[in-house]
């Protein structure tokens, strides 16, 4: 499991909520923990936060993890509040907040006046379970339960055995791009993404607009 995941899941006492969801091969559960929604920059900022993380148990047995986070900026902010609360909390939201800045220029009016923006934020599954797209069933379950009027899910092709690794400029680079291209077309597949225009694409940022306002929300700029 991915350090962080699992920092976040010891972090947690006890997981205290549960959704049973239907699958082919009959049911698998989610144990999770739902934070409090609070607003980021110590309480002064634009955007209010909320976290999810927890595990896919099949039999109870732990078969995976997830973590997601959900932003909703306050409406009708420009996009420079909007990034400089971002910025304030962690450099992961920074990276996040310049993605979706050069994505939409009017970022509250364009997107987020509608709704939430959620992020899928770290998926991991154990090997046995790994293939059959298991983990994408369990994730569209938990964020239409848990954010059914979201505007905007935003997710980010990266392969965890690179996590704590630099591989651009090295010999692994080559390695690591061919996987991340597979990951972008595996989550196309899954989800239904889109990647951003531009670098932000180039780099595994990928998009999609929350089912309630297909015909609403532009895509993202090309810059």
């Amino acid at each position: 499991m991915p350090y962080e995941l699992a920092r976040h899941l010891e972090a947690i006492p006890k997981l205290r909520r549960r959704l049973s969801i239907p699958v082919p091969a009959g049911v698998v559960d989610f144990s999770y923990h739902q934070s409090r929604r609070f607003r980021m920059m110590d309480g002064e900022g634009a955007v209010r936060k909320r976290e999810f993380v927890g595990r896919i148990l099949v039999d109870d047995h732990q078969a995976g993890a997830l973590r997601f986070v959900e932003y909703t900026p306050d409406p009708m902010i420009d996009n420079s509040v909007f990034f400089e609360t971002m910025d304030a909390d962690s450099i992961s939201e920074y990276v996040l907040a310049s993605v979706l800045c050069e994505g939409w220029s009017h970022l509250s009016s364009d997107v987020s006046d509608y709704g939430p923006i959620i992020e899928l934020s770290t998926a991991w599954m154990a090997p046995a379970f790994a293939r059959g797209g298991l983990w994408a069933r369990v994730a569209e379950h938990v964020i239409e339960h848990v954010s059914p009027r979201h505007a905007l899910l935003i997710m980010k092709a990266f392969p965890l055995e690179y996590e704590a690794l630099e591989p651009e400029g090295s010999s692994l680079e080559q390695n690591f791009l061919v996987r991340q291209a597979a990951m972008k077309r595996y989550y196309r597949r899954l989800f239904g993404v889109q990647s951003f225009p531009g670098e932000a694409g180039e780099d595994g940022w990928l998009w999609r607009v929350g089912r309630d306002f297909d015909n609403l929300i532009p895509s993202p700029n090309s810059r």
